[in-house]
């Protein structure tokens, strides 16, 4: 979508993205699919890392398709002097820049908060690292796994031997990364547009996946009073939770952590006539074993037929070439077109949905390395005789072949 023409509740909100990867392209994403101008800022030539990664379509990933979808690409050698000063010129017309970098590193290259901050005094600077901006392991590099592991999040998630296994969805990534960027640079960009306060936002991926285990950590850490051990009553809440097995070798869910969906599961149990509910002094393991057995004599298609309808949280594990017939996700359009092989740059369809309707009216395929760098340039104030030089210093990059 050309420069300055977006729709949607953050049109007229730029955001500057120097991020790469996963977790700030997923959030710069987010954001425009709320209308915010994002233009990402990638290194001449190669772009984005991301762009090499397997499977490909039209010669670049599919998964730089699905994040990067709606933004404009300009192409910054940010080690050049040329480059930088791009970078602070854009800046300066921003309301927002996302910093993917370990903490310093933009620092060094001139282009951090406090030179930001400079150009533009009511600018947010969301910087979004592993670990924060200070303390013992701030330098260190790190992927989703690493801050999975520090902070306890893998040891729920075992193989059979007892090893923690991690989970295919890289949550530190995208919920550290992308959801809590999110979240904190709009809440920052309230003041910074009421008030002209510019603010730094420093957003963790190991801090976020800390605060959402509250739950674990108030069971295993926190100091309060525990559940007797003389056989008291009533019994765990959660004696029914986990995944079981069924009959044809797949899986089910259960998790009927509220009173009356355990009435509601074992009376529909009970009145298929396929097995009876524990005792109520039962306890947990004999609890879990009996369901699992009554779960294994039955196909996944029976289950689903017992259940449907029925109040039970329960859901069946579901390969990702089947979500394609989920009737839940066809009805939302989560998938959007990504699984449509004749769509040159797939998207995903909106995970959050508004009402009235908040998405621009037309979200661009995924950019071109430099595809937007002379247009970005030029509407700054650049003449055609700095880009020229610029790019023959090879300072910026851009995909269109001459200057106009």
């Amino acid at each position: 979508m050309p420069r300055g023409e977006r729709t949607g509740m953050l049109a007229g909100v730029r955001i500057l993205d120097a991020t790469r990867l996963l977790p700030g392209p997923y959030a710069g994403w987010l954001l425009a699919l709320m209308g915010a101008e994002v233009i990402k800022v990638e290194r001449p030539g190669m772009g984005d890392p991301m762009r090499q990664n397997w499977p490909r379509r039209g010669g670049v990933s599919t998964v730089f398709h699905l994040y990067n979808g709606g933004k404009r690409s300009v192409a910054l050698d940010l080690k050049q002097e040329d480059g930088v000063r791009a970078f602070l010129d854009l800046a300066a017309t921003c309301d927002v820049v996302m910093d993917g970098n370990r903490p310093g590193v933009m620092d060094r290259l001139g282009c951090g908060w406090e030179a930001c901050r400079r150009a533009r005094p009511s600018l947010v600077y969301c910087a979004i690292t592993g670990f924060g901006q200070d303390g013992p392991f701030r330098d260190r590099v790190g992927h989703d796994i690493n801050y999975l592991s520090l902070v306890g999040a893998m040891t729920g998630l075992v193989d059979e031997a007892g090893r923690p296994v991690a989970p295919r969805v890289t949550l530190a990534d995208m919920a550290g990364g992308g959801l809590m960027a999110v979240g904190a640079l709009l809440a920052a960009l309230l003041p910074a547009r009421e008030l002209g306060e510019g603010r730094f936002v420093d957003v963790s991926m190991t801090d976020t996946i800390l605060s959402i285990q509250g739950l674990r950590i108030a069971e295993e850490l926190l100091p309060g009073d525990r559940k007797p051990t003389d056989d008291a009553f009533p019994p765990d809440n959660d004696n029914e939770f986990g995944t079981y097995a069924t009959s044809d070798g797949r899986f089910i869910t259960l998790d009927p952590w509220e009173a009356r969906f355990k009435d509601i599961l074992w009376s529909a149990i009970e009145g298929a006539g396929w097995g009876e509910r524990p005792g109520p002094r039962t306890d947990r393991p004999e609890v879990r074993a009996a369901l699992a057995a009554v779960v294994a004599s039955r196909s996944l298609a029976e289950w689903e037929a017992l259940l449907d309808g029925k109040e039970v949280p329960y859901a069946p594990v579901l390969e990702l070439v089947e979500l394609a017939d989920s009737p839940q996700i066809a009805f939302r359009g989560s998938l959007g077109d990504g699984l449509d092989p004749t769509v040159p740059s797939p998207s995903l369809g909106d995970p959050v949905r508004f009402e009235p309707p908040a998405r621009p009216d037309e979200v661009a395929p995924a950019p071109e390395v430099g595809a937007d760098t002379i247009a970005e340039l030029t509407a700054i104030g650049w003449s055609s005789e700095e880009i020229e030089q610029a790019v023959a210093s090879g300072a910026v990059a851009t995909s269109v072949e001459k200057v106009r």
